[in-house]
């Protein structure tokens, strides 16, 4: 058996995250892992997910390396956030059949949670992405019962199309899948307007050799200059002014 301690908000933020009707019925719930070092909540409808480092006491987990992992029904939270909605803390206490929440007692999913470790990007790109608000909503929610300052704003590690990486607190954290197909970011161009081509900028040398090629081996003095430096600017060139007048 092990026995978890978690705060009725806890199990709030991470209902968030837990399908409700999903045909992958081990979804519709909270997973509750154990091992000898650690103890977390996880719950996730395949979209985004959260885990939540809950207080360890090792006297009260099971003294194994692997993890021991129980997925209460979403209906059971449901019913224990109700009954006990202006309690400190809850216990919840696991065996392989069922848990008991508070006194409350109901049999736990029969099922294997996904290996939610695999999607927790160690290192994020910091490619732009598109993400769902309303999973973002969710997030400044979960971020609200937790006690967060400033629970609107939401710091996402961006990641492309891949898993992104979103702080809930410091002992919680979130993933979410960006959008598939990410739009075209540069601003229309009904506001910046057409975009034209850069003047190819031509150094005396240049702009020397350019004349040559335009005079054709005919001769020319000075006073021609001008006129083909204006023909070479009207053919998209420009000189650099301290160069034409050293030509």
């Amino acid at each position: 058996m092990s026995i978890f301690t978690v705060t009725p908000n806890q199990l709030k933020a991470a209902l968030l995250f837990a399908s409700k009707k999903d045909v992958r019925y081990y979804l519709n719930g909270v997973c509750l892992e154990a091992t000898a070092t650690h103890t977390r909540m996880i719950a996730t409808d395949g979209h985004r997910a959260i885990i939540i480092n809950l207080t360890h006491d090792a006297d009260k987990a099971p003294p194994v390396d692997a993890p021991v992992r129980y997925i209460v029904k979403r209906e059971h939270v449901e019913s224990a956030i109700k009954a006990f909605a202006k309690a400190q803390m809850l216990d919840i206490e696991c065996n392989a059949l069922e848990c008991n929440i508070n006194g409350i007692a109901g049999a736990l999913i029969d099922g294997r949670f996904p290996e939610y470790e695999r999607i927790v990007p160690r290192k994020v790109s910091g490619d732009p992405a598109t993400y769902n608000t309303a999973y973002l909503n969710d997030m400044a929610k979960a971020r609200a019962l937790l006690g967060v300052a400033y629970a609107d704003c939401v710091p996402v590690s961006q990641n492309g199309e891949g898993p992104a990486l979103v702080k809930i607190t410091d002992d919680a954290l979130a993933v979410i899948m960006g959008v598939r197909g990410l739009p075209d970011m540069r601003a229309p161009e009904w506001f910046t307007g057409p975009v034209t081509a850069e003047p190819e900028i031509l150094g005396a040398r240049a702009a020397l050799d350019k004349i040559h090629e335009a005079m054709n081996g005919t001769e020319w003095n000075a006073d021609t200059f001008e006129m083909i430096a204006h023909a070479l600017t009207a053919a998209g060139y420009r000189i650099k002014s301290s160069d034409a007048a050293a030509a």
